[in-house]
């Protein structure tokens, strides 16, 4: 059981999100949250147990793409799955990215990109290649807290899909107010892939 990880979904397509938009990936979206965000586009209750073999085996099965993405739901909830299976795939030379809401801290050996998308002010994980925070009703403030007690080369406000609309043209306008951030689209719901 203690070499099983629970898996949501093992699927290949493009990065739809931040400094990656665009690039082919295997996505390994892990099971299981310790948030419940009212946005969240991922079922935490759906999972199959699958050993490190098993989900590497999967990985295999696009040849062509030597990137996988570690996601979830929150994968650091599994960090003894997420330090086993990164060593498999990097046994393998596959570059490996994780998403984390930066509630628990990332080994900086572990993982090859890191990118830190918190759901409030109390996350630990405050290092990292990009922040990505979705854009709700946060204050100037809060942002600005963001931007001031971390330390990343990239930040991107990302417009809420939240009651099945994004907020776009917000999100747009408080960017062009404070250029320290970029736009983050959800590229792959907008053109309509996984």
């Amino acid at each position: 059981m203690k070499d099983q990880i629970r898996i949501n979904e093992i699927f290949y397509s493009v990065q739809g999100e931040g400094f990656w938009t665009g690039t082919p990936m295997v996505f390994v979206r892990f099971s299981g949250c310790n948030r419940r965000c009212n946005f969240c586009d991922t079922s935490h209750e759906t999972f199959e147990l699958m050993s490190i073999d098993t989900i590497v085996n999967e990985v295999k099965k696009y040849d062509a793409c030597r990137t996988v993405l570690i996601t979830g739901g929150e994968p650091f909830l599994q960090l003894a799955g997420i330090h086993a299976l990164a060593r498999a795939l990097h046994s393998l030379g596959y570059s490996i990215h994780v998403e984390t809401n930066g509630d628990f801290y990332v080994p900086p050996m572990l993982v090859d990109w890191i990118t830190v998308s918190p759901k409030g002010l109390d996350f630990v994980q405050r290092t990292g290649n990009e922040m990505k925070v979705v854009f709700q009703d946060q204050s100037r403030d809060e942002l600005d807290n963001f931007l001031l007690s971390t330390s990343f080369p990239w930040y991107y406000l990302q417009p809420c899909a939240c009651k099945g609309k994004m907020n776009i043209e917000e999100t747009i306008q408080y960017i062009k107010s404070d250029p320290r951030w970029r736009l983050s689209l959800q590229v792959h719901k907008l053109i309509g892939v996984r």
